[in-house]
C-alpha cells in the first residue's frame, strides 16, 4: 500500500520534477554544477547523512566564481495547493525525540515547490531566503501555528502562510501571487 511520504519520495526523485526545478535554480544563478544529496540512501555517519539529516541542506549549488549556495527542498502534491503555507518540521518524531529542521536549518534558501505529479508540472514555487525568515520569525514579524501531523506520520510541523511573507524575503514566485490575489 502507498503511503503519503511514499507518495511525496516519488514525487522529490522524479527526474523530470528534478529538471524542472533545477531549470529555475539556473535562471536565477550562475551556476557550474548542482549536487543532490542522496537522502534516500543516507548512512550515519557520512557526509550526504550529516547534510541531509542534521543541517537540512538538500541541494548543493557550485556557482561559476566558485561559491557555494545551498538549499532545503520541499515538494508538495497538488492537493495541498490551497494552504499556500510553509510547513516547518518542529520534530520527526515527538514521541522519540528526533528534532526537525526547525532546530537545525543551515541551508541559505528554501524551495518550496507544488506539483501535479501526473504531468509533471509545476503549479506554484518560492524559493526564499532562510536568514531572512530566521530574523523575521525571531523578532515577531512573522506568527506560525503549530500543529501536528494526524493523518500519516509522527511529525509535528509549524505552519506558516506565503501571504505573511515580506516580498524581499522571496527570490523567486511562480506564479507570481500578490496578497489582493486571497482578499
Amino acid at each position: 500500500m502507498s503511503t503519503h511520504w511514499d507518495k511525496d519520495r516519488a514525487l522529490e526523485l522524479n527526474p523530470k520534477i528534478r529538471d524542472l526545478v533545477d531549470d529555475i535554480y539556473r535562471s536565477l544563478f550562475p551556476i557550474r554544477e548542482i549536487h543532490r544529496i542522496a537522502n534516500s540512501k543516507c548512512e550515519p555517519d557520512t557526509l550526504d547523512y550529516i547534510l541531509d539529516r542534521e543541517l537540512h541542506i538538500d541541494v548543493i549549488l557550485e556557482l561559476d566564481n566558485e561559491q557555494i549556495v545551498t538549499i532545503q527542498e520541499k515538494f508538495r502534491r497538488k492537493e495541498y495547493i490551497g494552504f499556500n503555507d510553509f510547513t516547518l518540521e518542529f520534530y520527526s518524531n515527538q514521541a522519540e525525540n528526533v528534532k526537525g529542521e526547525y532546530f537545525g536549518l543551515f541551508s541559505q534558501f528554501y524551495s518550496y515547490v507544488w506539483l501535479d505529479e501526473s504531468k509533471p508540472e509545476i503549479l506554484r514555487h518560492y524559493i526564499f531566503k532562510i536568514p531572512d525568515f530566521t530574523l523575521g520569525f525571531l523578532e515577531g514579524r512573522i506568527k506560525g501555528e503549530l500543529k501536528q501531523n494526524k493523518d500519516h506520520s509522527k511529525a509535528s510541523f509549524i505552519a506558516f502562510s506565503f501571504q505573511d511573507f515580506p516580498q524581499e524575503w522571496f527570490v523567486h514566485q511562480y506564479p507570481i501571487i500578490k496578497l489582493e490575489d486571497f482578499m
